[in-house]
């Protein structure tokens, strides 16, 4: 079976049908340290070696338990593996759906060690983007795609920092996400 995994030129893996363009990755945060895809599960043995070879420290997975059950676990030699399961909806339903989930990403991105990370689900779409978008709007950055998802949150909270804080992620947390990723 052929593998969904590409390295895109830029270096950041990302899915065959990636709805969040990898430039807008690769212009907010310092290369090497994000990497978004999905189909990890269906790697093969060849794709392991390179994702080995990013030297990730942590991998973000967003997938449900019962994907997990019918797909298997993601095991990257030398990472640590952190389930955050998010529902298969999008933006601000998504958003309201599992907040808890989506600030433990950013919670976890922001650990000292946590970086260089994978963060996948199972098509690298849509949950994918949504966690992806939010972490980097706490870094300043609006992805256009996700922008009435992010202005959905800004309407109802004030700001996407003040969102995340009343979820999980401070101020001391989002100042450390920024320096672990730019």
């Amino acid at each position: 079976m052929a593998s969904e995994l590409l390295l895109a030129p830029s270096g950041h893996l990302v899915a065959g049908f990636d709805l969040l363009d990898v430039r807008e990755i690769r212009t907010v945060v310092r290369p090497g340290t994000l990497f978004c895809c999905g189909g990890v599960e269906k790697a093969n043995r060849h794709d392991l070696v390179r994702l080995t070879g990013l030297g990730l420290r942590s991998v973000i997975d967003l997938r449900t338990e019962p994907e997990v059950r019918a797909s298997g676990e993601v095991a990257v030699i030398g990472t640590e593996v952190f389930h955050h399961p998010l529902p298969d909806l999008r933006g601000i339903d998504l958003v309201d759906a599992a907040a808890g989930s989506i600030c433990s990403t950013a919670a976890v991105l922001s650990e000292p060690t946590a970086v260089p990370a994978l963060v996948h689900s199972t098509n690298g779409r849509n949950r994918t983007d949504a966690a992806v978008a939010i972490v980097l709007a706490l870094l300043g950055h609006v992805v256009d795609d996700a922008r009435p998802m992010l202005d959905a949150i800004v309407a109802r909270h004030g700001s996407i920092e003040a969102w995340a804080d009343e979820q999980c992620v401070d101020a001391a947390a989002v100042e450390q996400l920024r320096v672990n990723l730019r």
